[in-house]
C-alpha cells in the first residue's frame, strides 16, 4: 500500500484537491482547498463519501514486467521487427501496423514504447449499485499473446457512475512524467536497454 498514492477530488468540480501516499494516516491527514470552486476539503470525509481513486505505480510494474526472461526477449524481438519493416508495407495484423502507431513511433528512438489505455467496467455483485473500474494500460510492442496476458492496473474507480476520464487521465499524465523524460532500464538478452514511454497513448475501450 505504501507505493500506492491515493487522489482526492471535489465531488462539484470533479478537481483533483489533493494526492496522498496510501497510508491511512497519510490520507486522514489531507486538508486541502478546491482548485475550482475554493471549498476546504479534509481526508476523513472525502474517504467516507468515496470521493477518491488509487493510483498504482506504472514504472515499478513495467519494470516487473520486464524482468521476466521470456517476455523481455519478445519485446526486443519485436521492437526489431518493427523497426526493420518497411515504410511501404500494407498488411495489418496488428496495432503496431496500423497508421496511428507508424506516426507515433517516427518520433520514437527505437527502443522507446507507447501504451493502449482502456477502462472497462465491473460490477461488483450482480445486486450491486457499484462497479469497478480498472484503468488498465498494455505495451503495444508486445507480441499480442502476451500484450493481452500482461495487462497492468494504472487506476481503480469504484462509484456508482461511470468514471470521469479527464479527471483519471489528468493523474495518469502526470505519473507519466518520468516514464516520458527518464524511461526504464531494462535487459534486452544480450544488452541493457533503455525505453523512455511515450506520452501520446493510444486511447480505446470504454472510456
Amino acid at each position: 500500500m505504501e507505493t500506492t498514492r491515493f487522489h482526492f477530488y471535489c465531488d462539484d468540480c470533479m478537481q483533483v484537491v489533493a494526492e496522498t501516499a496510501g497510508s491511512l494516516a497519510d490520507r486522514n491527514a489531507v486538508h486541502a482547498q478546491c482548485p475550482g470552486c475554493g471549498r476546504m476539503c479534509d481526508g476523513r470525509p472525502l474517504l467516507n463519501d468515496g470521493n477518491f481513486y488509487p493510483s498504482l505505480p506504472i514504472k515499478q510494474q513495467l519494470t516487473s514486467l520486464l524482468a521476466a526472461n521470456d517476455v523481455s526477449t519478445a519485446l526486443s524481438e519485436r521492437l526489431s521487427e518493427i523497426n526493420s519493416r518497411s515504410d511501404t508495407s500494407t498488411v495489418l495484423s496488428d496495432i503496431t501496423d496500423g497508421s496511428v502507431h507508424r506516426t507515433v513511433r517516427q518520433k520514437l528512438n527505437a527502443q522507446d514504447l507507447t501504451l493502449t489505455i482502456n477502462a472497462d467496467c465491473s460490477p461488483l455483485f450482480k445486486s450491486s449499485k457499484y462497479s469497478v473500474w480498472p484503468v488498465q494500460i498494455m505495451i503495444n510492442e508486445l507480441p499480442e499473446h502476451l500484450r493481452h496476458k500482461n495487462v497492468l492496473v494504472a487506476m481503480l474507480w469504484y462509484r456508482q457512475t461511470h468514471p470521469d476520464m479527464t479527471l483519471l487521465l489528468s493523474s495518469f499524465v502526470e505519473h507519466m512524467e518520468d516514464l516520458s523524460a527518464e524511461g526504464i532500464t531494462w535487459n534486452g538478452g544480450t544488452h541493457t536497454v533503455q525505453s523512455k514511454v511515450c506520452k501520446r497513448t493510444v486511447l480505446r475501450g470504454a472510456l
